[in-house]
């Protein structure tokens, strides 16, 4: 497999900001029309999610449900030496709630992208620290 650009590995790396600040055109143009998402919805850590506009819709649902998500910060987005994986270091703010504004926690991620040959995600594969409080509620209206 060829090596991706340091710079377009980045770039396909901001695709959670793009995502925390309502770009969905921006998340759409980054991610591959197959995309595998794997990672923890409602309890499930291996819960597994394909197809861009799938994961698009569940993020409508998200920023809809969870109104302080835009205060997510990403604090680092690093490529591998061969551009081939990018990595994310987040902290995401959710609800407690849905559309709650007052209780929120912060949880601590790594989002691990793959990127295939045109720079576009792949694989998602989250990694979360698991928050100091148990929240019951973590996902979509439609969980």
């Amino acid at each position: 497999m060829a090596q991706i650009d340091h710079q377009a590995a980045i770039d396909a790396g901001r695709w959670y900001d793009c995502f925390v600040n309502g770009d969905l055109d921006g998340v759409r143009a980054r991610l591959a029309s197959d995309v595998l998402r794997i990672g923890p919805r409602t309890r499930d850590a291996n819960f597994r999610q394909r197809g861009c506009e799938d994961y698009i819709a569940y993020m409508r649902d998200l920023l809809d449900t969870m109104p302080r998500l835009n205060e997510s910060v990403t604090h680092a987005i690093t490529p591998s030496p061969d551009g081939r994986t990018v990595f994310l270091h987040i902290t995401e703010r959710d609800s407690f709630e849905p559309h709650s504004h007052d209780k929120v926690i912060d949880v601590t991620c790594i989002l691990m992208c793959e990127l295939n040959d045109d720079a576009k995600v792949q694989v998602i594969d989250i990694y979360w620290k698991e928050p100091a409080i148990d929240y019951e509620w973590s996902g979509t209206a439609a969980d």
